[in-house]
């Protein structure tokens, strides 16, 4: 029997819908049988700095609301280093050397204010929320020097300079 024209393009559409269903069900099954994507985190841990033409090495320094320094690990050559703490969060902060002093081996300039910096430590000074402070010294000597926001020491905010030759 002879279908009528109409009749036929329906069954056309019918059969296009049923395709394309079917190929989004397999489309989702294999999606489900698929490892979930990872989000990559930035990289938190470690950078090395060198000198720009000025002879300095700067490192911008991130304190946030999650108690850390970031990037914890800062590795530089003996030499002049300037440290930008920059608070990208509300909490205030500061960072506080616990060794890099004057007497071992550390020249510092840069305004410390009053009650902010423990005298003799090469210390940025208390950084509100969404500021930045900086501070330049150099240093002489190679070593591993820790650094402590000295309100959430006890909360690990810590941090290390690595001096090389």
């Amino acid at each position: 029997m002879h279908t009528p024209p109409p009749l036929r393009a329906m069954a056309l559409v019918r059969s296009t819908a049923l395709a394309g269903v079917a190929g989004l069900a397999l489309t989702l099954a294999a999606c489900e049988n698929s490892q979930p994507s990872q989000a990559v985190a930035p990289q938190q841990g470690d950078v090395t700095v060198t000198a720009g033409a000025d002879g300095v090495q700067s490192v911008v320094i991130d304190a946030n609301d999650e108690f850390r320094f970031l990037p914890a690990t800062v590795r530089v050559h003996v030499g002049k280093v300037r440290i930008t703490l920059r608070n990208v969060g509300s909490t205030p902060h500061t960072l506080t050397f616990d060794t890099l002093t004057a007497q071992s081996g550390a020249a510092q300039s840069g305004a410390a204010q009053s009650g902010a910096a423990q005298p003799g430590k090469v210390a940025v000074p208390l950084t509100r929320g969404r500021a930045e402070q900086l501070v330049e010294f150099t240093v002489n000597t190679p070593g591993r020097y820790g650094f402590v926001c000295t309100i959430h020491e006890s909360l690990n905010q810590t941090g290390t300079l690595v001096v090389s030759p």
